[in-house]
C-alpha cells in the first residue's frame, strides 16, 4: 500500500510540475576575444518552432515552448516546422558560446525565471552543412547522418540518502560551453537539447516506467571560421534525427525524479542517450 500512495504522490507531483514549465532557447551570446561578448537578440540566427495544432480535447493553447515527445518525428532535428532565421551567427573555433533558456511562465516584473525547469540531461550537438547548398546554412535542412554531440550533461553522482536524481541543469536559464578548437571552418547548425524526464508513469503490474519524454530543441544557424592548420578535427560518431534515440532507449524512458527507486528498492543509473561526445583532442 505504501508503495502505491508513494506511486500516486509522484504522478500528482510530476502533473503539477508538468504544467509549469515548458522552455525553448531563444538567444546565444558569443565570445571572440579581444571582442567584447555580443548577446544577440531573441532569435537572431535561431530558427524559431512553428505552433503545433492542439489535437487534444483540452482547451490548451499551443506555444512555441511545448516539447517533442515522439523520437520518430521529423520534429526531432531542429523542433516543430521551425522558420529558418535569416541571420548567420558568426564565431571562430575554440570560441565559447552561451546559450540562453526562456520559459513561458518567466515574469519580467518579478525577475522570477524557470529555465530548464524539468529533471533531466542536457546536450549540444552541431552539423556541418555539405557543400553545394544553395543558400547556406540558412536554407540547409540538418538531413542525413551529420549529427555529433560536442557536449552532454548528465545527473549528478548519486547520493544514498537522497531518493531523487540531481540534475544540474534544473532552473538553470543559460549554458556556456566552448566550440571545439579543431573544428573545420565551414556553415554549422548548433542544436542545443533538454530531454525532460519527469512525465513518466510507473506501471505497477510490470514494474517498469512508461516513456514519456519531452524533448525540447533549436538550431541555430553559425558560421565557424578557423585556420587549414588548426580545423583539422574530424567529428564523429555521426548520428541523424530523428534515429538517434528510440522510445525505448534507457535514457529516454526513464524517470528523472528518482535514482533510487523506492518501488523496487534498487539503485536506477541513468544512461545517456544517443553517440558518445566527440573528443576533439584525438
Amino acid at each position: 500500500m505504501k508503495y502505491l500512495m508513494f506511486t500516486i504522490l509522484i504522478s500528482l507531483l510530476t502533473t503539477i510540475v508538468a504544467v509549469n514549465a515548458h522552455y525553448i532557447v531563444t538567444n546565444i551570446t558569443t565570445y571572440s576575444p579581444p571582442d567584447p561578448p555580443i548577446t544577440h537578440g531573441k532569435f537572431v540566427g535561431i530558427r524559431k518552432p512553428s505552433l503545433r495544432t492542439n489535437l487534444s480535447e483540452s482547451k490548451y493553447t499551443p506555444t512555441i515552448y511545448d516539447p517533442i515527445t515522439d523520437t520518430a518525428l521529423p520534429a526531432m532535428r531542429c523542433n516543430r516546422d521551425p522558420y529558418h532565421a535569416a541571420e548567420v551567427i558568426t564565431i571562430h573555433a575554440g570560441d565559447n558560446v552561451t546559450i540562453h533558456v526562456e520559459s513561458e511562465f518567466d515574469d519580467e516584473k518579478t525577475g522570477i525565471t524557470y529555465g530548464w525547469y524539468h529533471p533531466g540531461p542536457l546536450f549540444v550537438y552541431m552539423a556541418r552543412m555539405p557543400d553545394g547548398i544553395e543558400g547556406g546554412v540558412s536554407e540547409w535542412d540538418g538531413a542525413g547522418e551529420v549529427w555529433f554531440k560536442i557536449y552532454e550533461q548528465g545527473p549528478l553522482p548519486y547520493i544514498a540518502s537522497s531518493l531523487d536524481a540531481t540534475w544540474p541543469s534544473s532552473r538553470k536559464t543559460s549554458l556556456t560551453l566552448t566550440i571545439p578548437p579543431t573544428l573545420p571552418a565551414g556553415q554549422y547548425l548548433l542544436r542545443p537539447e533538454h530531454l525532460a524526464l519527469h512525465n513518466a508513469p510507473y506501471d505497477l503490474a510490470t514494474k517498469t516506467f512508461i516513456p514519456n519524454p519531452q524533448f525540447y530543441m533549436v538550431c541555430i544557424q553559425l558560421q565557424v571560421n578557423n585556420s587549414e592548420e588548426q580545423g583539422t578535427g574530424d567529428p564523429s560518431p555521426l548520428v541523424e534525427f530523428p534515429g538517434a534515440y528510440h522510445m525505448d532507449d534507457e535514457g529516454v524512458k526513464a524517470a528523472g525524479f528518482m535514482t533510487w527507486n523506492w518501488i523496487l528498492g534498487t539503485k536506477i543509473n541513468y544512461t545517456m542517450p544517443g553517440p558518445k561526445v566527440w573528443d576533439w583532442r584525438v
